[in-house]
């Protein structure tokens, strides 16, 4: 039985403001981000970023494109997990385009959570699923992602610290640009942060197992009034711990493709750069990111000259959003028609 709990005038007075919580940190993102891109800007030119976009050898463009492939393949993975935790048996290449179009027109929407929702139930509905089951998978496609860029992001914290004092240099350009500190930095030493950091690595990657060993030992159910959560089987969770990676190793891997081998970028390095930049992206819940990604990828990476890191974004905005979003409209166009056309040659009732 569901544990009763009984909420307090003061827990209720905080349930009321956990919802207002996260727009005020997305809009404090975005003004931030606009702040420091403004300031780069500055120094650009569009010509510049031409000659940038020139550079880039055909290959390597081939192999971003490959890239996308990827992660909207993994992408795909995501329903496919948490229709096998529902245990709907639905055909393979519904799935993928059901899915592949939900993520491509939420990404450039915006507000991925309900506008994939609202599309989904759309969907799948036609199949037979209830509300309350496509309600389920959105959220699990959700945490599947979650779970994977907690997983990266605390391999990526553990094995190479260093990678926060990229972020740490962007945060005291902030704050010395809004006439704070002058002179002086707000953080914490090098060595400090960097043992702070390993030490959030070690955290992250403590809950990924904990949650593994919900799975494999079959831990009771959560359950409050409110939440009920069943650790899934283990042969789900695998399928997570696998997809939800590459899902972001091929978003990456398309900035990364799109450098060209001159710049001596390393994956790791751009990989740990675009999972912070992308998950402040969708907290600031900016369509696609703009502005956010392109602030963060910017600041983070000061060894690639400005153009060259700005038309590596725009190659990956064209493969991981503009491209599968005129596929995606195709895709929608084509659905709704054929909806209409099994309604106009339905029979009518009796």
């Amino acid at each position: 039985m569901p544990a009763d709990v009984s909420a307090t005038p003061a827990s209720r007075g905080w349930t009321r403001l956990i919802p207002l919580i996260w727009p005020v940190v997305g809009v404090c993102i975005m003004m931030a981000a606009f702040y420091v891109l403004s300031r780069q800007a500055k120094t650009l030119s569009p010509a510049a970023i031409m000659m940038s976009l020139r550079a880039i050898p055909p290959y390597r463009l081939v192999l971003g494109a490959g890239a996308a492939l990827l992660a909207y393949g993994a992408l795909a993975g995501y329903d496919r997990i948490a229709l096998m935790q529902l245990k709907r048996k639905l055909p393979l290449w519904f799935v993928t385009l059901v899915s592949f179009t939900t993520y491509a027109l939420s990404h450039n929407i915006g507000g991925t959570i309900i506008a994939g929702g609202a599309m989904r139930y759309r969907a799948y509905s036609t199949r037979g699923m209830s509300l309350g089951e496509v309600t389920f998978l959105v959220l699990f496609c959700s945490f599947t992602f979650a779970l994977g860029t907690v997983m990266l992001g605390g391999i990526l914290l553990v094995f190479d610290p260093a990678l926060v004092e990229r972020f740490a240099a962007l945060l005291d350009g902030i704050v010395h640009g809004l006439g704070y500190a002058r002179g002086t930095s707000v953080l914490a030493s090098p060595a400090t942060l960097m043992a702070v950091a390993r030490a959030c690595g070690v955290v992250m990657l403590a809950l990924v197992c904990l949650y593994v060993l919900g799975s494999l030992l079959k831990f009771k159910p959560i359950e409050m009034r409110w939440l009920h959560v069943h650790y899934p089987t283990p042969a789900v969770v695998w399928r997570q711990l696998i997809i939800a990676p590459l899902e972001l190793v091929g978003a990456a891997g398309i900035i990364y493709f799109a450098l060209p081998p001159a710049v001596h970028a390393d994956f790791v390095t751009v990989l740990g750069v675009f999972i912070a930049s992308f998950t402040a992206g969708l907290i600031s819940h900016s369509p696609g990111g703009l502005g956010v990604l392109e602030a963060l990828c910017v600041a983070a990476m000061p060894e690639v000259a400005k153009p060259t890191m700005l038309a590596a974004l725009i190659v990956f905005r064209l493969f991981y959003l503009v491209v599968p979003l005129c596929l995606s409209l195709v895709i929608a166009v084509a659905f709704e028609r054929h909806r209409w056309r099994q309604t106009l040659m339905a029979p009518p009732e009796a």
